[in-house]
Formats: structure tokens, sequence, C-alpha cells
């Protein structure tokens, strides 16, 4: 499948409200909580026009579907200035998995936060799909090490 990766833009925001709902669908983590798509809208938008965030997309070049997005910011810890980049969340469609698509959505991430003066990035795998193994597989083929464990507590 041939696709182009490019940043997100307004005109972007109906494909990635139905791309965001394939998420909370497959990403077991989020059972249990609603969907509002109101706000999903809000944070969507606020990610394409503030600066300090990214939503970059990946899509097919033939039917112009949106078949993967890495959401990421640039941040700081509250003790320093230094600005780090920080993943929000990442998603490939199931058909769209193993063809390299989440790799370069990283590698586009990385670079936008190079060219930012990013000190470190920090990236999880933590939405349960697949217990989160290709990801972190894929995140350490980039270089990345475990930093810490991520938990969850269903109340």
């Amino acid at each position: 499948m041939p696709y182009t990766i490019r940043v997100a833009i307004d005109l972007d925001l109906p494909k990635l409200m139905t791309i965001a709902k394939d998420y909370i669908n497959e990403a077991g983590r989020w059972n249990g909580l609603d969907f509002d798509e109101k706000k999903t809208m809000r944070y969507i938008m606020l990610a394409i026009t503030d600066r300090s965030h990214n939503i970059f997309i990946a899509h097919d070049d033939e039917t112009r579907e949106i078949v993967g997005f890495f959401w990421g910011c640039i941040t700081g810890q509250v003790w320093s200035n230094d600005p780090i980049g920080q993943e929000m969340f990442m998603y490939v469609t199931k058909k769209a998995r193993n063809k390299s698509i989440g790799k370069n959505l990283i590698q586009s991430f990385i670079k936008w936060c190079e060219v930012s003066g990013c000190k470190s990035i920090h990236c999880g795998a933590h939405s349960g799909i697949d217990n989160d193994k290709p990801a972190v597989s894929m995140y350490k083929s980039l270089g990345f090490k475990v930093g810490g464990y991520n938990f969850n507590l269903k109340l």
C-alpha cells in the first residue's frame, strides 16, 4: 500500500474522528470510558492549531483514507526549561500494520523534535493492543530504551 505521511490540518478533522473511534474501540485500556465527540474534536483542533503539538498522519495514496496517526507534543518537566517530546497517542489501523507506517510516523515525530531543540523524547506502549508487544519492539528498533512502566487501575 503506497502511503504518505504529513502533518494534519483542519480539513482532516472528520477522518481523524473516525480513526480516533477505531483506536478507542481497539485499545483495551480505554474500555468502560465514554467517548465524548465534542471534546475529542476540540482537542484535535487544539493539536492542529497549537505549535507545541503535531498530529502526523499516514494516508493511503489511493483511497486518501487515514491509516495511522501519531499525536505528539513538545513539553517539559516541572524542574527544567529543557524541551522534551512527548507522545500522546499513536495508532495504525489493522489493515495497514506491518508496513512500517508506525515506524515512519515516529521518525517524523523524532525529526520534528530534533528541529524543535528537544533534549529527549518520551513515548509509551500503553494501548493494550496486542499486549503492546509490536509497539515495544518498534520503539526498541528505533533506539528507545525502557524508561519505566505504565500502570492502570480501573475503578
